[in-house]
C-alpha cells in the first residue's frame, strides 16, 4: 500500500494488556485502598459540580453507600480544546469542602 513503511501483524489480540507482557495485576493506590487488588472501588458522583450544597449533600450520600471516592466535574470540556464551562475554581473549593467534611478522595476532571 502507497505509505505504508511496514506492516506486522499482531500476534496476541490486546498483546500489551495481556498476561503474557505484563503477568502482574495492576494495582492503584486510592486513600489506602488498592484498586485491581480483588476489591471493587466505587467511585461515585454529580456529572457536573452546580453548587456547594449539592456537592456536599451528594459527598455525603455518596458516603453514606460506601463508595470509596467522590467524583465531580468542575472544568467541562467543550467542542474546542480550549473552551471550558462550569463552576471552575468555585467547584474545586467545594470539592475541597467536600473532601474535608467526609474523608471521600476526589477524583475530577
Amino acid at each position: 500500500m502507497e505509505g505504508v513503511e511496514r506492516a506486522m501483524r499482531v500476534s496476541v489480540p490486546y498483546k500489551l494488556a495481556s498476561r503474557e507482557y505484563h503477568p502482574n495485576d495492576t494495582l492503584v493506590a486510592l486513600n489506602g485502598s488498592k484498586a485491581g487488588a480483588n476489591k471493587v472501588l466505587v467511585i461515585a458522583g454529580p456529572c457536573a459540580v452546580e453548587s456547594r450544597e449539592q456537592v456536599i449533600e451528594v459527598a455525603c450520600m455518596v458516603k453514606e453507600a460506601g463508595a470509596t471516592s467522590l467524583r465531580g466535574g468542575a472544568y467541562k470540556p467543550r467542542t474546542f480544546a480550549l473552551q471550558l464551562s462550569g463552576t471552575r475554581e468555585e467547584g474545586l473549593k467545594w470539592l475541597v469542602e467536600a473532601r474535608e467534611r467526609t474523608g471521600l478522595p476526589i477524583v475530577t476532571k
